[in-house]
């Protein structure tokens, strides 16, 4: 039998378990997420699938009641619970009778940084028994590596752990078969856009970098592909919101 993985020991390269952390990175997300997730009711009841060490988790409790954090890591899963996190520890063998235990029973369900970890084989499966957690209407939130990035490869496999990397046509090839409609790219940018981005400050050096490259990746698209490739957003992740059909 093969030893366990400890999935922290790669996730600790990007996050720490500390007060300041936390609280640095619900401050991200509320400035990013927040406005996408404004319309849900307070009292919306929702799943954090593959949360790791809770930041998500963390950051959702703070604006509904009803929270839950899954994930496949013991060890990540003692970090959230040691924060007193509500997530519970799913191993993958037992993630089918998890599933099948929580029919319908969320109203949202957020899925950030867990799709490219399943094997293509069984991605469809997953994402079947996951939508099946979600009431009729309800949300899901997918952010997943973005293979139109200029780093695709890079932020690909960086990850021991990653089998894949998506477009969006693929991403929403995998959402429609799992039984989901309205497939809606959203803005995955983690930083706020500079305000005054014509102003030539040295703090601004990234932003016109960043821009710059896209806009000559965008173009060596064109040449490659030959189709209009304006829309297609080049950011290291996809982030997409779907609902479950309604019967």
């Amino acid at each position: 039998m093969s030893a366990e993985i400890d999935y922290s020991v790669y996730y600790r390269r990007w996050h720490v378990d500390t007060d300041k952390h936390f609280d640095l990175v619900a401050r991200g997300l509320e400035r990013w997420l927040g406005p996408k997730i404004a319309h849900l009711p307070a009292d919306a009841r929702v799943l954090d699938y593959g949360c790791g060490f809770g930041l998500l988790t963390h950051y959702l409790a703070r604006r509904f009641p009803q929270v839950e954090g899954v994930d496949a890591s013991r060890q990540q899963v003692e970090v959230a619970r040691r924060r007193g996190l509500p997530v519970s520890h799913v191993t993958v063998e037992l993630f089918a009778d998890w599933a099948a235990r929580h029919a319908e029973a969320y109203d949202v369900v957020f899925l950030f940084d867990v799709l490219e970890h399943v094997p293509p084989s069984e991605q469809m499966q997953f994402m079947q028994r996951l939508v099946a957690t979600l009431r009729p209407g309800g949300e899901i939130y997918i952010k997943v590596p973005n293979a139109n990035s200029p780093l695709a490869a890079r932020w690909r496999y960086n990850d021991w752990t990653h089998h894949a990397s998506f477009t969006e046509c693929s991403l929403e090839f995998v959402c429609v078969h799992a039984g989901l409609v309205r497939v809606e790219p959203l803005d995955d940018e983690t930083s706020v856009r500079a305000r005054w981005p014509w102003i030539p400050r040295w703090s601004l050096r990234r932003y016109y970098v960043k821009h710059a490259v896209r806009w000559l990746w965008r173009q060596y698209l064109r040449s490659e592909i030959g189709a209009d490739e304006r829309h297609v957003r080049l950011g290291l992740n996809l982030l997409v919101r779907a609902r479950r059909a309604a019967s």
